[in-house]
């Protein structure tokens, strides 16, 4: 397998140690938004990512490959369900189990078939490859070596039980866990048993190795930890229900969470010491965790029978968790972290991913931009047509004022993000008071300049699509241009008696023509026409608005300094 770097995530569990952390991304902050979901097909196995990539098995829609940064569906290979088992990269292959026990090794570039293996009985566990030899287990109990230039298989080694879990490889060794209710350690070359460890339950849970010891969940509602070397037992610690997700090994922490296996049960997720095995923190969950946690910078991810796949802090400080995001049906596959992105396996059939958001110091013009910016212009548009509506009363008659054009602009909502303001906001359940976006937000909320959503939050994180950037600065543009507004302003002011104008003219040269992709019957179709009747609406070359489309830096600096050219402020008589 490719080395698992920042941008490469080449099997279930990352490593063929199961070592599952990623590093957090350089100028990012710890708020993500969702950058694409793309429906692929029900699943409950995580993805496999490597060279912008994206490999993940689904039922019915077999195996398929998208585009990481867009999530556009690229190939498909539709031979067999794999539903519970994820692609395994190594090599220029690709290599999928499908649920009936059919092993693939498919070329990566065109998704053809170089070889395939039946092993004729029903497979979940996830293969692993190493050192030229791929490993899997399956649901006769038998686990397989297999060459993984040819197929052939290499050794078996039999069971006393069903075998679900993804066997680990780590110094000439194989472990894998059983339904018989045990944890082994095969000897990689030969097959042969070197030791075995007996827990109260089946093993379900893949072990993870973390430097001489193992980790391991059972079903008797358990974790362990094991000498790698000889199997001798650690420690346990009890966890209660079924322990069927795989451990994360969080520097001196391991991660897991259990499955509720009786009613009385309560499913939780758990942080137990990695040396002593006590349990230091738990926090409970509303369904079961058959999701093996990920290590993520400052925090561990895992998905939840309860649609959600919830961010917890890695050092339990506090066990509430840190951030939440909601899918349509069960999240039971495993967070895969590439680069600034997450990518959430749902069983509703979608592949979500979730990306980080860039300080805004750290934003190019080829960056999208959030939600929360366009509050950050509006904030600006408001307080800046006041600045000039006292200054046009204090002036000459004639004389007309403009708004600063946007590189000025964009500096200094630099600064203020860079020295917030003190002061209680008030702000939606979803902005912390710490976001570089809440002093914005406070302002635009209260002033009842822009709206919020109605679950009651903002998404200050969400992309921004030209529907909501342009919709937001006509709503502003129209607040400012009202007498009554400048009124206001000159009262609060105590500016001396003058009529002023904030007036916004329409641009020479320019459409003025509604796009025909925008309908009358579509939310934003007012606010637009009023940008439409002013040439301020951007259009591509074919004249059409592409509303759904996000908003890149570039594109709200453009709007921007046309509506620089368009508004004028002024006293007359």
């Amino acid at each position: 397998m490719p080395p698992a770097d920042a941008a490469t995530w080449p099997a279930f569990r990352r490593t063929a140690q199961h070592q599952a952390e990623a590093p957090q991304a350089p100028n990012t902050l710890p708020y993500t938004y969702l950058a694409w979901q793309t429906q692929i097909g029900r699943t409950f196995a995580s993805p496999a990512v490597a060279d912008g990539t994206v490999y993940v098995s689904t039922d019915a829609n077999g195996l398929r490959t998208l585009n990481l940064e867009t999530g556009q569906l690229l190939q498909s290979f539709d031979a067999g369900d794999a539903w519970w088992t994820s692609p395994v990269l190594a090599g220029s292959c690709v290599y999928r189990v499908t649920a009936d026990g059919t092993v693939f090794a498919l070329d990566r570039a065109t998704l053809r078939a170089k070889w395939q293996t039946p092993l004729g009985c029903l497979v979940t566990s996830s293969p692993v490859v190493s050192e030229g030899a791929l490993y899997v287990g399956a649901r006769d109990g038998v686990v397989y070596k297999l060459d993984a230039d040819s197929g052939d298989v290499l050794w078996r080694f039999q069971t006393g039980g069903e075998v679900s879990s993804s066997p680990a490889v780590v110094r000439g060794m194989v472990v894998l866990g059983s339904g018989d209710r045990n944890l082994y350690a095969l000897d990689a070359r030969t097959g042969k048993e070197r030791w075995s460890l007996s827990t109260g339950g089946a093993v379900d849970s893949s072990p993870t190795v973390a430097g001489e010891d193992v980790l391991v969940g059972s079903f008797d509602g358990c974790l362990y930890s094991a000498q790698l070397a000889d199997g001798k037992l650690n420690w346990r610690c009890r966890l209660g229900g079924w322990v069927h997700s795989s451990p994360a090994v969080v520097e001196r922490l391991v991660c897991v969470g259990t499955v509720n296996s009786h009613r009385d049960e309560k499913p939780t997720f758990n942080w137990v010491d990695l040396k002593t095995g006590e349990r230091k923190a738990s926090f409970e969950l509303a369904d079961a965790v058959y999701s093996s946690p990920t290590g993520w910078g400052d925090v561990v991810l895992v998905g939840c029978r309860d649609h959600y796949l919830y961010a917890f802090d890695r050092q339990a400080q506090q066990t509430q968790p840190l951030w939440s995001f909601k899918t349509r049906s069960h999240v039971h596959a495993s967070p895969v972290v590439v680069g600034d992105t997450v990518l959430v396996a749902s069983f509703d059939g979608n592949l979500y991913a979730l990306r980080q958001a860039k300080p805004i110091q750290a934003w190019t013009e080829g960056d999208g931009v959030p939600r929360w910016f366009i509050a950050a212009l509006a904030r600006q548009l408001h307080e800046e047509t006041a600045d000039l509506i006292a200054r046009a009363a204090a002036g000459e008659v004639g004389a007309e004022l403009r708004l600063t054009r946007f590189d000025e602009l964009f500096r200094r909502i630099k600064e203020r993000v860079a020295h917030p303001e003190g002061g209680t906001k008030v702000l939606p359940r979803d902005v912390p008071s710490d976001h570089p976006g809440a002093p914005f937000i406070g302002y635009v909320l209260t002033g009842g300049l822009l709206a919020g959503y109605p679950d009651g939050g903002f998404h200050p994180d969400d992309p921004l699509s030209r529907y909501q950037f342009s919709a937001g600065l006509s709503t502003v543009l129209d607040w400012v241009t009202r007498p009554n507004y400048v009124w206001r302003v000159l009262k609060d002011r105590n500016a001396p008696a003058a009529q002023v104008e904030v007036k916004a003219h329409a641009l020479t040269g320019r459409s003025r023509s509604m796009p025909a992709d925008v309908e009358q019957t579509h939310w934003a179709y007012g606010a637009l026409s009023s940008l439409a009747q002013l040439s301020l609406l951007p259009l591509d070359d074919e004249g059409s608005f592409r509303g759904n489309r996000r908003v890149l830096l570039r594109d709200a600096a453009a709007q921007w300094d046309l509506l620089v050219e368009s508004v004028r402020v002024g006293r007359v008589k």
